[in-house]
């Protein structure tokens, strides 16, 4: 889709012969960003290979199924929870699965402790022990913790970019504060907090303690000789983000996990979200709480992008510098938009405010409708007329 030479992006614009620029939907780029994290970093890898796992043995049978359904009372009523499915594809699915096991672990554990105690099926009671002694460890709840509490600042992230009505001025706003959010967990007071959180669980079930045992000699991993004399600038081994010394104890490594999961995190969403920055950075100039609000560098180069010569860009830089004291007391761009409508003499910069309204942030709108059309047009609507379909569509997509 989003190949420079060959993908569909590329062969649009060679076809229409139009020069406006490509942006990737940032809400698949938030998703790629955590299916990249839980693969680089081993530890988020393995927890979530734990869940997918556990998922899956209640799966596999309708009795274990129900015996990881609970019910838990809430003000409206009783309300019967299911162990969610985790998928790369659903955006949402890696916070709901997280926060189920956490907030659930009690239940989970119990009905683990049940199909470990079948008798009749020897087969799935050693498989509901391993998964058991697996989910008990302080590792486990350490780092459920730790995601349930990085994920809910990522999934309020996502659900914003999935909204139909957010412009690329608020999404760029919400991704620098989300960055700013995780940043602020790498410090010593924050691991504190998370690991004294993970105690707690752990002490509630009255296991045996792992947290406070000295770590096992592990031998030292030396480079070879023969690269010697040689400068690396990747990591050599196996390239764990924790340090394996003897000498660092147990809680020094979760707090390098802990910051090796926000490093990458942050890290991926600097590297994704910065692409076409000075198109972004063009864009902020329409907004009228930037610092560079109507910056005629900004936006002519702006609207060399799509294709317009000298005499445009004249008649904007004009248009801007009046415009910075017309129309300072705009709240937003939209605003901005609305006053330059009632002006009938700034036609160029009305052109700018107006692209950067329409240009989109993501593609989730467009892919509700293709996932919609399964739901409505079934079996019993088969013969529906195109004109029907397409009301039907846009109700079911615009539904509160």
């Amino acid at each position: 889709m989003s190949g420079k030479f060959s993908g569909v992006q590329a062969l649009v614009r060679e076809i229409t012969g139009n020069p406006c620029p490509y942006v990737h939907c940032h809400a698949h780029r938030l998703n790629l960003v955590l299916v990249d994290v839980s693969k680089r970093v081993q530890s988020v890898g393995d927890t979530i290979g734990l869940l997918e796992a556990i998922y899956a043995f209640q799966s596999a049978s309708t009795l274990r199924n129900e015996l990881f359904s609970f019910e838990v009372k809430t003000k409206s009523g009783t309300k019967k929870l299911k162990v969610p499915q985790h998928s790369d594809t659903r955006w949402v699915s890696k916070y709901k699965g997280v926060n189920f096991f956490k907030t659930q672990f009690s239940s989970i554990v119990v009905a683990l402790q049940k199909c470990a105690q079948n008798k009749a099926k020897p087969r799935e009671a050693a498989e509901a022990k391993g998964l058991l002694t697996q989910f008990r460890s302080f590792d486990v709840i350490y780092f459920l913790v730790c995601l349930d509490e990085i994920l809910c600042y990522l999934n309020i992230l996502s659900k914003q970019l999935q909204s139909s009505n957010i412009d690329i001025g608020k999404s760029l706003r919400l991704i620098k504060a989300t960055i700013e959010s995780l940043c602020k967990m790498r410090t010593d007071d924050k691991f504190e907090e998370l690991y004294k959180k993970a105690q707690d669980i752990f002490q509630v079930q009255g296991s045996v303690s792992d947290f406070s045992v000295e770590n096992r000699p592990i031998r030292k991993q030396t480079p070879s000789s023969s690269l010697s004399d040689f400068l690396f600038f990747e990591t050599t081994g196996k390239g764990k983000s924790t340090c394996n010394d003897e000498s660092v104890s147990k809680k020094t490594q979760f707090k390098a996990e802990l910051f090796s999961i926000v490093d990458n995190i942050s890290e991926e969403m600097e590297k994704r979200f910065s692409e076409n920055s000075s198109l972004l950075a063009c864009i902020s100039s329409c907004n009228p709480n930037s610092q560079n609000f109507l910056d005629p560098k900004e936006l002519c180069s702006f609207a060399k992008f799509w294709g317009k010569d000298e005499e445009f860009c004249i008649q904007l830089k004009a248009q801007c510098d009046l415009g910075k004291s017309m129309f300072s007391k705009c709240k937003s761009t939209e605003d901005l938009y609305k006053e330059l409508f009632s002006f009938g003499s700034f036609n160029e910069l009305r052109y700018i405010v107006s692209v950067v309204l329409v240009m989109p942030v993501s593609s989730a709108t467009a892919e509700r409708s293709f996932s919609s059309m399964r739901r409505i047009k079934n079996c019993l609507r088969s013969t529906m007329m195109g004109q029907r379909l397409h009301s039907l569509g846009v109700i079911y997509r615009t539904r509160t």
